[in-house]
């Protein structure tokens, strides 16, 4: 089924015994040693990408000239303090809220009785992969506006500064992901690929149009969250750019998808995998 460690059953909610501290332990210490891993590997791109989205000026001529830029000022990995920090936390808040909204969107989608080995419902795990992006907002949100300073220079603005442009972004990127990765990674495994392999190549695939597709909002929330900007809101942001005679609205909306892209879909990819293989071995 999509994710071993949600489907298999092994992340169940009880009474806080021991056992299930000590297992809710062993889970955040993979969980950040998995997420900490994807982000730090493709981090350089989510630099990029940030840094394009805040050019209203045709600064970078393209992703290479932002990244050489951006290396040739020694900023290449700014802000990964910031992600690394909140990496763990923010994927088990989503995986979590993803896992305990299963089985209702499934039982609201006609799967009554569902469990592990049941048929997968497109529908259900967007469903279910909305409320893993909702939830982990709360903990992105201010994540995303240190990074972002780090990024870019200057200040931090108020830590939940752009939360509903965030969550535009997030709640359907996670429902294209678990949409798109639970069906391709429930074939891989009945075609015989291993856990890990299918969680690798399902993570990457999925996370394509994940990340593409809520690109404008991405934009936008940069925009908003970047220190010393004009805008109060997404709204007023995204009027200012649809208006602007400087920057073509659709090139704008666009800037870095590439770049995020890039980062996104391995990034998954990797944390998935890795976090299989880590479950895996370290019972």
């Amino acid at each position: 089924m999509p994710l071993p460690l949600l489907h298999g059953g092994s992340m169940v909610v009880g009474p806080l015994s021991h056992g299930a501290l000590a297992s809710f332990a062993r889970h955040l210490a993979i969980g950040y040693v998995a997420g900490g891993t994807g982000a730090a590997v493709v981090y350089p791109m989510d630099v990029v990408k940030t840094r394009m989205q805040a050019d209203t000026s045709g600064r970078y001529t393209s992703a290479l000239h932002c990244a050489k830029q951006a290396l040739a000022e020694g900023r290449l990995y700014a802000g990964l303090k910031a992600q690394l920090i909140g990496v763990a936390p923010e994927k088990m808040l989503k995986l979590a809220a993803y896992s305990a909204a299963l089985p209702v969107a499934y039982d609201l989608c006609g799967y009554h009785g569902w469990g592990p080995g049941s048929d997968v419902s497109i529908a259900a795990e967007a469903m279910a992969g909305a409320v893993g992006g909702f939830a982990q907002v709360m903990i992105t949100c201010p994540i995303e506006v240190a990074k972002i300073s780090q990024q870019l220079g200057g200040d931090s603005c108020a830590p939940y500064r752009g939360l509903l442009c965030t969550w535009a972004r997030d709640i359907p990127s996670a429902a294209i992901f678990f949409a798109v990765y639970a069906p391709l990674y429930h074939q891989l495994l009945e075609n015989g690929t291993s856990v890990f392999l299918a969680s690798l190549l399902a993570g990457v695939v999925a996370g394509v149009p994940a990340a593409a597709l809520p690109t404008p909002f991405d934009v936008v929330k940069t925009r908003v969250q970047a220190s010393g900007s004009p805008f109060r809101n997404g709204l007023e942001c995204l009027q200012s750019i649809l208006s602007s005679t400087e920057e073509a609205p659709v090139a704008a909306l666009s800037a870095g998808a590439g770049a995020r892209i890039a980062r996104l879909a391995p990034q998954l990819g990797i944390t998935l995998s890795l976090y299989s293989a880590l479950e895996t071995n370290f019972k």
